[in-house]
């Protein structure tokens, strides 16, 4: 039970340090996107690619 307690408050406490590094980071994050963009279904990777697009140009 006790080894159990040490490794709860050992994982709070990284937790709790860390939490400042992430969110000293700034607000800007990428997001990546897996599409096909050869083959049979490069036009619907590219209508993915256009409406992520889109939509990033609309709502930031």
């Amino acid at each position: 039970m006790q080894r159990r307690h040490l490794v709860q408050a050992a994982s709070l406490a990284a937790i709790a340090l860390a939490m400042p590094l992430a969110q000293a980071q700034g607000n800007t994050f990428k997001i990546g996107l897996v599409l096909p963009m050869t083959g049979q279904q490069a036009t619907t990777g590219r209508q993915i690619e256009a409406a992520a697009r889109l939509y990033m140009a609309q709502n930031g």
